[in-house]
């Protein structure tokens, strides 16, 4: 088989761009000639997934990155591999494992996606943030320095933050009718957020380098070209549905309540899946301003897609 790039979860948030930013990279790269793009799913016939198949050095897969073995990377010629895993409660013993296999196939270089670096500590009351601390502790142990790697810690998707004021625009225009518009951020602090599509380019751009040592243990800062508050979001919104709202409230963690409930439902302690709802304490604290993009990100120059933008754009599609 041909060597190939592994892209696992490839249709989640960043995943499809980083596969649709490797296709068009290799062919400008000869030090990656013949290199074949595999990307993950759970469903090959799902939306995205058929439109890899139209992307070229795309090979698509029906697999779970929690089913990859040390053999089954070999068997496939992997030699560099992505990973955004998600938030769930067996995700240390998931991509622990998954690092494991990378390790002991001889894989030469992995790119994965963190969490805020605001939340990357052993102390924070988040579930999810400690694994991927301890995820970057693993990947940090003498044991793994035959594996190079790179985390990336992207500060809040744009999509997640914009999805309720966008809901409530949608909302108006179909019904006429407000109800409440809920933000995640404090009204007047600045607030990080970027484009999960720029993190996968980025991502790609970082696996397709003919000198990975150079990002080796990296734990890079990923921010947007501009930061925003909850009244900017306001603004944005009365803007787009051309009249004041009537009611605001800021500070608002309601959505991490159907995560909540559906795992309480499933059986989860109530008491750990509900310190989903910590997951702001930091940010509304202003911790992330000692967390600047980090340079050899800065460098790499990747246009980055401005808030009002996205905002049009979710609100049209």
């Amino acid at each position: 088989m041909p060597p190939s790039i592994l892209v696992a979860a490839s249709t989640g948030n960043t995943g499809a761009s980083v596969v649709e930013t490797l296709s068009q990279l290799v062919d400008a790269n000869q030090a990656f000639a013949g290199y074949q793009i595999l990307a993950l799913t759970r469903d090959k016939n799902g939306a995205a997934p058929q439109q890899f198949t139209k992307l070229p050095h795309v090979q698509v897969l029906e697999k779970s990155y929690t089913e990859i073995t040390a053999s089954w990377l070999r068997q496939h010629e992997v030699k560099r591999s992505f990973l955004a895993p998600q938030a769930s409660l067996q995700h240390f013993s998931e991509e622990s494992e998954f690092n494991v296999a990378l390790l002991i196939a001889g894989v030469e270089y992995h790119v994965r996606i963190a969490t805020a670096p605001m939340n990357l500590r052993s102390n924070n009351p988040a579930f999810y943030t400690r694994s991927h601390w301890a995820v970057e502790q693993q990947l940090s142990a003498p044991e793994f320095e035959a594996l190079l790697w790179t985390s990336i810690r992207p500060n809040l998707f744009m999509t997640d933050y914009l999805r309720n004021a966008v809901g409530f625009v949608k909302r108006f225009r179909e019904t006429g009718k407000q109800g409440t518009l809920r933000l995640a951020i404090a009204e007047d602090m600045p607030f990080p957020v970027v484009h999960p599509g720029d993190v996968g380019v980025v991502a790609a751009h970082l696996l397709m380098s003919e000198s990975p040592a150079v990002y080796n243990r990296g734990r890079y800062t990923l921010n947007g070209p501009e930061d925003i508050t909850g009244a900017d979001t306001l603004k944005l919104v009365e803007q787009a549905i051309g009249t004041k709202v009537n009611e605001v409230r800021y500070k608002d963690t309601s959505l991490f309540d159907s995560t909540v409930q559906s795992a309480v439902e499933a059986g989860v302690s109530k008491n750990l899946v509900s310190t989903l709802y910590t997951s702001f304490d930091a940010a509304w604290q202003g911790e992330w301003k000692d967390w600047p993009t980090s340079e050899p990100l800065v460098k790499l120059g990747i246009p980055q897609k401005r808030i009002a933008d996205v905002f049009d754009a979710v609100i049209d599609s």
